[in-house]
């Protein structure tokens, strides 16, 4: 498989780049002529699909990838095993904190195509929190949004995909859908509220009371090295970073 541009990379992996057997694209939107012209000079098969967050999507991404590359089934199967008993249980020593300690919340996520149905999906299936609104950021073209979207509802995460580059538009719908109670006697409050976002969504944050953590670029509040959010240890990654911002305050 190949891995582009990354800081392990010579001159001498982007030569024989035509010698791996498969090209794996992390986007629905971007790189897929690039991959499919690759494919049509080298004859080097490609596969687009998400960013894998956590054990369900990892273990979902490493079945597949063992049925593409003909890697026997059983050694995927103890690859997963293996990593699903680590995983699981560093969040079985956290189960009970996470469960009593008012850990469950609503979620928007902002952020670019990549991120979006990864981070959707991890909040829904991986924590059981309620998504409401995914907000892609980047400007794409209608037959970006098009195949984005069709990505996007056959994940089932049933919660509404909006294409939105301004931020303070992003502002107002979050605040339109989940306006504030104006003294009624009794009022539907959909709370508490986390956003997944950028530095650029901290107003509204701020205003709706909501914890934030800038997943997506800019990202001015915290720095990030070598800590990813792919893979069983991404994963781990992620939600310690959210558990972090809601206990912070503490």
């Amino acid at each position: 498989m190949n891995t582009f541009f990354t800081p392990d990379q010579t001159f001498e992996n982007i030569k024989s780049a035509p010698k791996a057997g498969l090209n794996i694209v992390f986007s629905h939107v971007y790189a897929g002529t690039f991959a499919q012209n690759f494919e049509e000079r080298h004859g080097t098969p490609y596969w687009k699909t998400d960013i894998p967050v956590g054990a369900e999507a990892t273990d979902r991404f490493l079945t597949e990838l063992g049925e593409r590359l003909g890697i026997p089934k059983e050694q995927i199967e103890a690859l997963i095993s293996k990593e699903n008993q680590e995983y699981y249980g560093y969040f079985a020593r956290c189960a009970d904190i996470f469960c009593d300690g008012d850990f469950k919340y609503y979620a928007a996520s902002i952020t670019n195509a990549n991120y979006a149905l990864p981070v959707a999906s991890f909040l829904k299936k991986e924590l059981g929190w309620i998504v409401l609104e995914s907000f892609v950021t980047d400007q794409l073209n209608e037959d970006q949004q098009y195949a984005f979207r069709q990505t996007y509802e056959k994940a089932t995460l049933a919660s509404e995909l909006i294409f939105e580059t301004d931020t303070s538009q992003i502002a107002k719908t979050i605040t339109r859908k989940l306006p504030d109670s104006q003294g009624q006697r009794y009022f539907d409050s959909i709370d508490p509220l986390f956003i997944v976002g950028s530095s650029l969504d901290k107003p509204i944050s701020l205003k709706r009371n909501a914890p934030l953590l800038s997943v997506s670029y800019p990202v001015y509040n915290r720095i990030i090295l070598d800590r990813g959010y792919a893979g069983y240890r991404g994963g781990l990654h992620f939600f310690e970073d959210l558990v972090g911002v809601i206990v912070s305050p503490r």
